[in-house]
């Protein structure tokens, strides 16, 4: 990822905020010098300072069975937003995308106990679906819930280098920065809104330092 030292981010809070809100992501491997890629849903813990990923494929889905051929790469990218040169000093600009983005590299085990499966699919759930935990939990009986298992290929990567980037304007002016933040902060769009409170915190922290 190429990113320059004011877009970068190293609080690694931070980045596992972000991953646990944007949590929808993209597996990349490699296999006979093909990449390939599967968009999933991953959940995270940190244990020992260092960010757990887990994650399930479709067993059907057989980029499973590249996982013990390198490092896998988890992308978590959002929100973005169109930035118009329109809110600058000078006339002369041109237009650009704010965007925030999240590169975890590390290795992947794949898990087949079967307990810790059936905890991990309960994590997912829980992290997501509070209302439906109880019925999970009380009338989903274990033979379906193993069968569920079945389908799928439950597995964890020990995240061992991660690249996080902000993208916010960082490199105009402040005045440039809030007139930006601003009108985003106004659009109907959620993304746009989105960069435009992450903007304005960001420029409240720089501005508390």
């Amino acid at each position: 990822m190429y990113n320059p030292s004011f877009n970068k981010v190293t609080d690694l809070q931070e980045i596992y905020r972000f991953i646990q809100r944007y949590s929808f992501g993209l597996i990349i491997n490699t296999i006979d010098q093909t990449p390939l890629a599967t968009h999933l849903p991953f959940h995270i813990k940190m244990e020992d300072g260092s960010i757990k990923i887990f994650g399930h494929f479709a067993r059907a889905n057989k980029q499973w069975q590249s996982l013990n051929s390198g490092k896998s790469l988890v992308v978590f990218s959002e929100p973005h937003a169109y930035i118009s040169p329109s809110h600058y000093d000078q006339v002369k600009n041109v237009p650009t995308w704010n965007y925030c983005a999240v590169q975890c590299y590390g290795k992947a085990t794949i898990i087949e106990d079967e307990d810790q499966c059936m905890e991990m699919l309960r994590d997912l759930i829980a992290v997501n679906d509070q209302t439906y935990l109880s019925q999970w939990d009380t009338a989903i009986d274990i033979e379906y819930k193993q069968k569920m298992l079945k389908g799928t290929v439950m597995f964890r990567i020990d995240v061992d280098e991660i690249h996080a980037k902000y993208k916010l304007s960082q490199n105009r002016s402040h005045s440039e920065q809030v007139r930006v933040s601003e009108f985003l902060a106004d659009q109907p769009d959620s993304n746009a809104r989105e960069i435009g409170l992450m903007m304005k915190k960001n420029l409240d922290n720089v501005g508390a330092d």
